[in-house]
């Protein structure tokens, strides 16, 4: 829809979006007309502001806190104007009432996405509570997923990352045997320090942690990502396995996967942190090691997933750089105004117009 900057629209993740005093599910700089003001020559946008309630149908109880928000909001001073949205499955008549009696944008996916796109998100919901369960035994509901969620893939960098969770975990289970979970949180009992963890196999007491990154092949993972993911998240998940009964004695292997490859730095990193640290091993997988390793499944539905939707996706074959744009269209007419369409069109518009320029 456009509504708000998509590359400075923060979405609810490790991190909570905040505008002014209160935090959001979604939260970014919108430039609507109605919304922005002229100063000094400069245009100041104002903000969508959003909460998310999926599965659920409000009433006018429920949605009492959302708009008790935005009111307290509208009480500060120097507040940049805003355009609050409240997400959910449906609204009762009388929760509608409020909400657009105080100018709040009440709205369900369905209206949003269309039928088939809202089913598919419910759908997703479904599948990511019981994610062990789907992929351990049933590849056909991720194809089922990806077929239905297609249209929103251009915006859909999470939901890549929730999906390609899904696949490694079909495919260790399929190939390695063992029991496995999937987003399961694990708490450090002595500091209280919590971690997600995206894929858990468990195997003739070993355990293997695997941390899942769907990124697109042509993304490099550098070595201040490997450095976070080492000193933040390692250390806790392996301290809260060492302090449960279940695990105790075991011994744990953190593996980094991703669709992309690694730069020097952070294979160099890898490699001595690996040679240094006795306590837990540690291994990683870029894209062809990914892609190879997808070769031992006897399900073929999600190999073709790994090629078409994260390997061959049209997105991995749009030039990187600015430089790329340049080199590719400069055998082109009047390739330098093609060029700043090109450049203009993917900050403001969105992937989908890039597509259509493309």
């Amino acid at each position: 829809m456009n509504w708000a900057s998509p590359k400075a629209t923060s979405i609810r993740n490790d991190a909570t979006p905040q505008f002014a005093t209160f935090r959001f599910d979604i939260c970014g700089p919108c430039y609507l007309r109605p919304l922005t003001r002229h100063q000094n020559n400069k245009i100041n946008p104002g903000f969508l502001v959003a909460d998310i309630v999926l599965g659920a149908r409000l009433d006018e109880q429920e949605v009492a806190p959302f708009i008790r928000k935005c009111e307290m909001l509208s009480y500060l001073k120097g507040i940049r104007p805003f355009m609050p949205m409240l997400i959910a499955e449906g609204f009762s008549p009388e929760a509608l009432r409020a909400c657009r009696s105080e100018g709040i944008v009440a709205t369900t996916p369905e209206s949003l996405f269309g039928r088939d796109v809202a089913r598919g998100l419910k759908d997703l919901l479904e599948t990511l509570s019981r994610a062990g369960a789907v992929a351990a035994t049933n590849p056909k509901k991720i194809e089922h997923l990806f077929t239905s969620l297609s249209s929103i893939e251009g915006a859909a960098t999470n939901l890549r990352g929730a999906l390609f969770e899904l696949i490694v975990g079909h495919m260790v289970r399929s190939i390695e045997g063992g029991s496995i979970d999937i987003g399961d949180i694990a708490r450090d009992l002595k500091t209280g320090e919590q971690r997600e963890i995206d894929v858990r196999l468990v195997k003739e007491r070993n355990v293997t942690i695997i941390e899942c990154k769907g990124y697109q092949p042509t993304t490099t993972v550098t070595a201040d990502e490997i450095d976070s993911w080492l000193k933040k998240k390692v250390p806790v998940i392996d301290r809260a396995h060492r302090q449960q009964p279940r695990f105790d004695g075991m011994p744990l292997t953190f593996e980094f996967w991703t669709c992309g490859t690694f730069d020097d730095d952070a294979l160099q990193l890898l490699k001595e942190t690996s040679e240094r640290v006795q306590k837990y091993n540690l291994a990683w997988r870029d894209g062809t090691a990914v892609r190879e390793y997808a070769k031992e499944l006897k399900a073929a539905g999600i190999r073709k997933i790994l090629d078409e939707h994260y390997f061959n996706h049209v997105l991995a074959q749009l030039p990187v750089t600015v430089e790329d744009l340049a080199i590719e269209v400069q055998p082109q007419r009047n390739s330098r105004r093609r060029v700043e369409r090109l450049i203009v069109t993917e900050e403001d518009d969105g992937m989908a117009r890039l597509l259509e320029e493309l």
